[in-house]
């Protein structure tokens, strides 16, 4: 865990002269306000860490069955990673990419946690259930079958909210060298600055269901996803 006391701490207006202003000029830095400064500075590494990187308003009843129709938690074979999301002579809505996204080294003890969220129902088809894929890779890869991912069965008909997470690790994270640009130009090529090495993961999120024909009404539906970092 980091030197945080997990927020940011309140504190009078820069400039002002009075034995509350702990950072006046001139003003010798006691200890206590050195581990002030580095719990504000630990508390918004670990705010940058952590914030909503994807989210997508959903599906509604799609088909889009493994392989084998099978009802157990998918692996990634059981996704269509290349087909439509949301085609409507199919209706399938099997694959999404959660975004690539910078996890900064050192801001914590901890990595964080790749967390799904969403509001999913398998659908009133007799013996219905609906499968659930999360997935981090490094980099910008495509998940495979040792990639770090978690899954579930859902067997509800009725909406409810489904939470999955996945802890990462350093295997899951693979560099990246980018060179921001510096500016704009309304000619030529816009300055750009020296490359900066960054670490980064691609989360995937895929959807299975057991039923493989069309029935409006009465199949899987997946609402309000959402993934992001969390601590």
């Amino acid at each position: 865990m980091s030197d945080t006391l997990g927020r940011i701490l309140k504190r009078v207006a820069a400039g002002t002269s009075s034995g509350s202003n702990l950072q006046q000029a001139k003003r010798a830095l006691a200890a206590s306000t050195g581990h002030l400064l580095v719990s504000d500075l630990n508390h918004m590494g670990d705010e940058y860490a952590c914030r909503r990187t994807w989210a997508h308003p959903g599906f509604a009843d799609f088909w889009a069955g493994a392989p084998s129709g099978s009802v157990a938690a998918p692996g990634v074979s059981d996704i269509d990673w290349i087909g439509p999301l949301y085609g409507t002579a199919g209706r399938t809505a099997n694959a999404c990419c959660g975004g690539t996204w910078v996890v900064p080294i050192g801001a914590s003890d901890t990595l964080p946690r790749a967390v799904l969220r969403a509001r999913v129902a398998c659908g009133t088809k007799l013996s219905s259930s609906m499968g659930i894929f999360f997935a981090v890779t490094p980099g910008r890869t495509f998940p495979t079958s040792t990639s770090n991912r978690a899954s579930a069965v859902i067997s509800s008909s009725t909406l409810a909210d489904k939470d999955m997470s996945i802890s990462l690790s350093q295997s899951d994270l693979a560099p990246l060298v980018t060179s921001p640009s510096t500016g704009s130009t309304t000619s030529g090529v816009a300055p750009i600055g020296a490359p900066v090495r960054l670490m980064v993961c691609t989360l995937w999120v895929g959807f299975s269901s057991n039923w493989n024909v069309l029935g409006v009404g009465q199949l899987a539906s997946a609402y309000g996803i959402t993934v992001g970092l969390e601590p």
